[in-house]
């Protein structure tokens, strides 16, 4: 997993798999999910991140392991 943020546009983007982009989802006003042609999530963006995550969220998101969000231990 990897993120970025864009402070200018106030946009995150977490990356969760590698592969290439065939369609976009929007999932909510602010939220999108990038596909590949299998249907599986390569990376899901969020819009007005701040105000969705909260300013401590951000600084903190990418020391998130990768195994918490696989459901590993």
């Amino acid at each position: 997993m990897k993120s970025t943020y864009d402070k200018t546009a106030d946009a995150m983007y977490i990356t969760l798999n590698k592969g290439k982009v065939v369609r976009t989802v929007q999932l909510t006003d602010r939220m999108n999910a990038d596909m590949d042609k299998s249907g599986n999530v390569l990376g899901v963006e969020i819009l007005n991140a701040s105000q969705q995550l909260g300013s401590k969220t951000l600084s903190q998101i990418s020391s998130i392991p990768v195994s918490v969000l696989n459901g590993v231990n």
